[in-house]
């Protein structure tokens, strides 16, 4: 039974192998079309693209074509763009032109052998996009002053057509081609335009510009300024002409497109004169009418001018024009009202009508004591600045004399003379005077004085002041001071009065007509702080109140004109001396008491004070705490450097200190044993 079945399997497989081998040889004589793959696109740019394939079997038949074939919808096939890359299997490379940028494409490669066409996997790449135009602006050249040469340089279309290019100006920076613009065909390169219809000396800017499919492009931004012109301007013809000056005026209507840096006018004695000339006027700057008064002209003689203006381009000049001066006759003028008469002066003037056509060279006014005075007779010389002239007539004889006068002028023609006048000078008369306030009393002297606001026509030979203890006093008097001579203010000084009593005092003044005598004052001879008195300086005047006050009299403290010690003790701390009373009047009587306790031989504040004698002098004492406060108080009336902490004779609060005070005011209960200075007082 196995050997049967082994027998079975053996005739199977040998009938298997036999199919086997008869179907094997009938495919290899049928041929199928070629196995393709389609390489990834590279090298892509707005036109073009690289691609290619990969035939990897001619399906047993010869690949007669292969190359990559594309359209921009997808699964192109060879009815559409392809290229064709040679035959055989094997990689092939294809480039791809005639592209749209911007353009997405599909791409496939393709093999075709007898059995047909095969194509590999699809691909798909887009294009670049086109990029705007690579443009430079060209410097302005050949400006006038309305016009002016440019262009522009298109380095790169970007990928593009370029559909428009030219150049856009505008008097505003960044110009587009919104605004004036060129139009200079199409295509890249070099182009040039000319623009036209500008306004002179003005600055304007300019950009190249390029179109295509991605947009405009513009150059950098340029400037250059227009040229400008000259002005434009007429002469008027001349007005108010005289023997040496003529008014003449202009208008500018045009600066030419530049500013107007001068104007004016030329003249001369020949025609076209320039402003090279020194017969000009300067007239400001800037366009319209203007005017000039020309002066310095010759008399009777013919002028000619014409009006000029100056701008950075040049200077033009308007149409000339021609006058003739006036002749010079002699002036006209009237003698004005004569005022300010005295016994020796007046004052008169004149004023002048016209000068006559020349300059006026002398004017003033003359006088005489007979008509028809001349400036061979006595005369002033009144320059001024206007027509009208004021004249100060002097060195007239007093006492009702008639005099004449009239005003005259000169000019290069010759004087003239204005209307007669004539006036009487005036009587002499006694001084007029005041006199001057009472100041500076003292118990022996004062000071007055006077002001004489008039000399009453004549001189004054003498002045001062006259007093007396009775009223109305006069020069007759030995009383009576002399200060020089002339009228105004003068000072007096008084001397060798006599205290508490009045006096009456008055200015005179003396002329050739006798004295007279200011207003009376009186007044009375007194003592004051501050003053030197009786060996020292009144250092403080009792007042109603005061202890010692007596209503009619004058009594107060005397201080010594220096100090009696720069430092020195009050002396004995341990010694009631009693001399605790502080109050004005009370310094004396604490000095004896201060000098009984404590003895003399010693060296202390109220013995130096005790022993001190100055100008037959010697009843001095320490000052109490109120008299030493009154020194402080007036310090500065007082001499010899007061100044810092004093004694005073007041004993303080205990035996061992005692009262002491600066000279800021600051009272101290001292020790005894410090040491301050000592100023001396006594009474009167």
């Amino acid at each position: 039974m196995k050997k049967n079945i082994n027998i079975l399997i053996s005739s199977i497989t040998i009938i298997g192998v036999f199919f086997l081998l008869t179907n094997s040889c009938t495919k290899e004589d049928k041929p199928v079309a070629p196995s393709i793959s389609t390489s990834a696109v590279s090298a892509i740019t707005q036109t073009t693209a690289s691609g290619g394939g990969d035939v990897t079997s001619d399906g047993g038949s010869p690949v007669t074509a292969h190359g990559i074939c594309w359209n921009t919808s997808a699964d192109p096939t060879i009815s559409n763009n392809k290229t064709t890359d040679g035959s055989g299997i094997g990689t092939f490379t294809s480039s791809i032109t005639g592209l749209t940028p911007g353009t997405t494409y599909y791409v496939r490669a393709y093999a075709i052998n007898n059995v047909g066409t095969t194509y590999g996997d699809g691909k798909s790449f887009t294009t670049d996009p086109v990029l705007a135009p690579s443009i430079t602006t060209l410097d302005a050249y050949n400006i006038t002053k309305n016009s002016a040469s440019c262009g522009g340089n298109i380095t790169s279309d970007g990928g593009g057509t370029i559909t428009a290019r030219g150049i856009c100006w505008s008097t505003s920076e960044n110009p587009t081609t919104d605004g004036n613009k060129t139009s200079e065909g199409t295509g890249i390169g070099g182009f040039q335009s000319n623009l036209s219809g500008l306004t002179p000396n003005t600055t304007y800017y300019i950009r190249a510009y390029s179109t295509n499919s991605a947009g405009t492009t513009y150059g950098s931004q340029k400037s250059f300024s227009t040229l400008a012109d000259t002005p434009t301007i007429t002469t008027n013809e001349a007005l108010n002409i005289t023997t040496s000056a003529a008014f003449i005026s202009g208008n500018i209507s045009n600066d030419g497109g530049a500013a107007v840096t001068a104007r004016g006018f030329c003249w001369s004695t020949s025609p076209n004169p320039s402003a090279g000339l020194t017969t000009k006027t300067v007239e400001g700057t800037g366009t319209g009418d203007f005017s000039s008064t020309i002066t310095g002209l010759a008399a009777n003689t013919l002028y000619y001018a014409r009006s000029y203006a100056t701008n950075n381009v040049g200077t033009s000049y308007g149409n000339e024009v021609s006058f003739r001066t006036l002749t010079i006759v002699v002036p006209t003028l009237i003698t004005t009202e004569i005022t300010s008469i005295t016994q020796t002066s007046a004052s008169s003037g004149g004023q002048i009508i016209s000068d006559g056509g020349a300059a006026i060279t002398a004017r003033g006014v003359c006088w005489s004591t007979t008509p028809e005075p001349t400036i061979s007779n006595s005369k002033t010389s009144d320059i001024s600045d206007n027509d009208g002239f004021t004249s100060s007539i002097t060195g007239l004889t007093p006492g009702v004399i008639t005099y004449y006068v009239r005003a005259y002028a000169t000019n290069s023609a010759g004087t003239a003379y204005g209307n007669q006048l004539y006036f009487q000078t005036a009587a002499i008369d006694l001084p007029t005077l005041t006199t001057l306030s009472v100041t500076n009393i003292t118990s022996y002297s004062a000071s007055s004085g006077g002001n004489i606001t008039s000399n009453g026509g004549a001189s004054v030979t003498a002045r001062g002041i006259c007093w007396s203890t009775s009223t109305n006093p006069t020069v007759d008097l030995t009383t009576k001071t002399t200060n020089g001579t002339g009228s105004g203010e003068f000072n007096s000084n008084m001397s060798g009065l006599t205290i508490n009593t009045t006096y009456y005092v008055r200015a005179y003044a003396t002329n050739s007509a006798g004295t007279a005598y200011g207003n009376e004052l009186s007044f009375a001879a007194v003592l004051s702080v501050g003053q030197s008195y009786q060996g020292g300086v009144i250092a403080y005047i009792l007042q109603s109140g005061d202890p010692g006050y007596v209503d009619g009299e004058t009594h107060g403290i005397i201080a010594a004109d220096y100090d009696q010690s720069s430092g020195i003790m009050w002396w004995d701390a341990a010694t009631n001396t009693g001399a605790t009373a502080t109050a004005l009047g009370t310094g004396s009587a604490n000095t004896n008491s201060i000098v009984s306790s404590q003895g003399t031989g010693k060296s202390y504040a109220a013995l130096l004070c005790f022993d001190l004698s100055i100008g037959n002098y010697s009843d001095w004492y320490l000052p109490s705490k109120d008299e030493l406060h009154k020194l402080v108080l007036n310090k500065a009336k007082l001499t010899g450097g007061f100044d810092g902490a004093y004694w005073n004779s007041s004993q303080g609060a205990s035996f061992a200190t005692a009262w002491a005070e600066t000279t800021t005011g600051l009272q101290t209960d001292a020790a005894k044993p410090n040491t301050y200075k000592v100023r001396a007082i006594r009474s009167f």
